[in-house]
């Protein structure tokens, strides 16, 4: 015969066994309950003497009440909203290292490409006007495939990066004032998007 030993107080399983049928009920301090079956404390506790399998837990930050059985939250409002910021700053991460797709040609935006096209716009911004007129760059987009770009190419797809990160910036930025506010938000939406053809505003 299975048997689940719990604590009445709280419903809490603290053990199970099998013993032969012969053997009768087991002897249980005087802080526990016996329930026939086997019943694991992982995913059951017990109330009015009969096991009820535990809600889903709805974060893993949360941690179950015996009293209210229930999951509550532990965390302070601060804990909240910084959990809360930190996860739009991953976000943020997330889209802003992404990539775009720009006069329909695919870019990487990770922080070393765009450390890439920052030092050649640098460099450009050393030459002379003869040597920016007759300036080309053999550029490796996303997909593999390299594209000649001229002084203007090169600048348009650095401005592209720039506001793609700009607009990152500004959507975490409005996320951040709504977790403050305690307002409703969205976490997935409102970025710039990674895959369609973005238009690039005046600079």
């Amino acid at each position: 015969m299975d048997y689940t030993i719990y604590a009445p107080a709280s419903g809490q399983i603290l053990r199970t066994m099998r013993l032969p049928d012969a053997a009768g009920e087991p002897a249980v301090a005087d802080t526990e309950a016996l329930l026939e079956g086997r019943y694991s404390g992982r995913t059951y506790y017990v109330a009015d003497g009969a096991p009820v399998a535990f809600p889903e837990n709805p974060d893993p930050a949360y941690e179950w009440d015996w009293d209210a059985k229930a999951w509550v939250d532990p965390r302070t409002d601060t804990e909240v909203a910084d959990a809360a910021k930190e996860a739009v700053r991953v976000k943020r991460n997330t889209v802003m290292d992404g990539g775009i797709v720009f006069m329909n040609l695919p870019m990487k935006t990770d922080e070393y490409s765009r450390s890439l096209v920052t030092n050649e716009v640098t460099y450009i911004g050393g030459l002379s006007d003869a040597q920016v007129s007759a300036y080309s760059l053999n550029f490796k987009f996303a997909d593999g495939q390299y594209q000649a770009l001229d002084f203007a190419g090169v600048m348009a797809f650095f401005y592209a990066m720039r506001q793609h990160v700009s607009d990152c910036f500004a959507r975490e930025a409005e996320l951040v004032a709504a977790i403050d506010s305690g307002g409703s938000y969205d976490i997935d939406a409102g970025w710039p998007s990674n895959t369609e053809n973005m238009v690039l505003r005046d600079t």
